[in-house]
């Protein structure tokens, strides 16, 4: 078979196995973890009668246990169009995410038109990485920023540290934590980016935003080095 009758049939019969098969990895391995959260959580912070929604924003390469951590509360997640997107994105989807298709490169600007629309019309948070599809990883691209000011959503920075974890060869070293891994998520203070002054200001907002993601990191794996 040639090279390219090779990735038709993998292009093919690829994304219904993986639809089918990724969100039981998920869910089996994440079920065997010991997970501890800290900090704002805007689901929750709902079901207490809040309002506020946010931009929930995480690593490229804490995408996998992130994914479990936050099955069910029906943000809606911008998922890339390149590549292994729609594998992703049917993932996403069986684990009760909802999925808008763009990123902060190809197809940014009609990722960043539907998750508007998604936050004028439905009561959920979004959610996005940053520094995806393609890096320099965790390096935020100016559309977090954009989407904060345009939605008036916070910017909720959400880090997660695992004390073991396979780790990809993949530009972000994306990471799927081991069996009974000790998994630690903190969320940061949320950013509000107003949208005065937004262009002058982008280089400012890109760096609040890295050194709160950089605490929260720091907090998770101090809460990994006290006793379980």
């Amino acid at each position: 078979m040639s090279d390219r009758g090779g990735r038709r049939l993998r292009d093919r019969f690829l994304p219904p196995v993986a639809s089918f098969l990724g969100p039981a990895l998920v869910l089996g391995l994440g079920k065997t973890w010991q997970v501890r959260r800290r900090g704002f959580d805007p689901f929750q912070e709902r079901k207490q009668g809040s309002t506020l929604r946010c931009i929930v924003t995480l690593w490229h390469d804490t995408l996998f246990p992130l994914a479990f951590v936050h099955r069910n509360e029906g943000a809606t997640v911008l998922v890339s169009q390149h590549g292994d997107g729609e594998l992703i994105a049917r993932i996403l989807l069986k684990l009760g995410f909802q999925v808008a298709r763009g990123s902060t490169t190809r197809g940014g600007a009609a990722g960043l038109r539907d998750l508007v629309r998604v936050a004028r019309g439905q009561q959920c948070d979004l959610a996005i990485t940053p520094d995806g599809p393609k890096g320099p990883a965790r390096r935020a691209q100016p559309g977090v920023v954009y989407l904060s000011a345009l939605t008036g959503f916070p910017i909720l920075p959400l880090a997660l540290v695992a004390d073991r974890a396979w780790r990809f060869s993949s530009w972000d070293r994306f990471q799927i934590p081991k069996p009974g891994a000790r998994v630690a998520v903190v969320a940061g203070a949320p950013l509000a980016v107003p949208r005065a002054a937004l262009e002058e200001r982008m280089p400012e907002h890109l760096r609040a935003y890295e050194e709160e993601m950089l605490c929260a990191e720091g907090v998770a794996r101090a809460l990994l080095a006290e006793r379980w």
